[in-house]
């Protein structure tokens, strides 16, 4: 089989007028410029991001930076901080507990060290204990950021309470266990590390429906 093939610059260097008459030879320059116009700008814009390994910016997505605390204040002394929970208390109105209640539940921190605390994490776990439908559920109830905490000066601890709002569930009978973890990020370094967790118990029963 035969044929012929014909180069696309052959048909640019030879092209012809209207009356047909021969127009003179285009040199290379004019050729490479013709095509540059030709060739789509969008089309060099991917193809220089696929050489350099990015993405076009119209789909490039920001990441989300964590939520950051500031750095833990220095003493001019050794001394750190200790960050100790004391109590927890589960209030509502007044009178007994019920169930469906709306209730607060108290934290009472206390710094028992030589040096300001910083801002911490507290975090706050509730398990739910049902003996009658067998459930026993932990969930979390939130963390909240405590602004520091004083240091210990003259016996007395610096102090902080915090409080999270909290709904009983519609039980009959049902045992509530509070779980406060002061510094839940161990962003804190402090003298004892030990001390900041402490457990509370409650129980909340419908005399109504007994």
């Amino acid at each position: 089989m035969t044929g012929s093939c014909t180069r696309p610059w052959t048909g640019l260097a030879n092209m012809t007028n209207k009356e047909g008459k021969k127009m003179k030879p285009m040199n290379l320059y004019s050729i490479l410029l013709i095509l540059f116009l030709l060739y789509p700008t969008s089309a060099i814009a991917q193809s220089k991001s696929r050489v350099k390994g990015t993405m076009p910016k119209s789909t490039m997505k920001a990441t989300a930076k964590p939520d950051q605390l500031p750095e833990q204040p220095m003493c001019t002394t050794s001394a750190l901080p200790d960050i100790m929970v004391k109590k927890i208390e589960l209030r509502g109105p007044s009178g007994p507990l019920k169930p469906g209640q709306k209730c607060n539940v108290n934290v009472h921190l206390r710094n028992i060290g030589q040096c300001e605390t910083g801002v911490f994490f507290l975090e706050l776990r509730a398990r739910v204990q049902v003996p009658s439908i067998r459930k026993d559920d932990t969930e979390t109830v939130g963390a909240k950021k405590v602004y520091s905490i004083a240091p210990r000066k003259a016996g007395s601890p610096g102090t902080s309470t915090v409080s999270f709002s909290y709904t009983l569930g519609n039980y009959q009978w049902a045992q509530y266990n509070f779980t406060a973890v002061a510094d839940s990020t161990n962003h804190i370094t402090e003298f004892n590390e030990a001390n900041n967790e402490k457990y509370g118990r409650d129980e909340v029963a419908d005399a109504l429906r007994q």
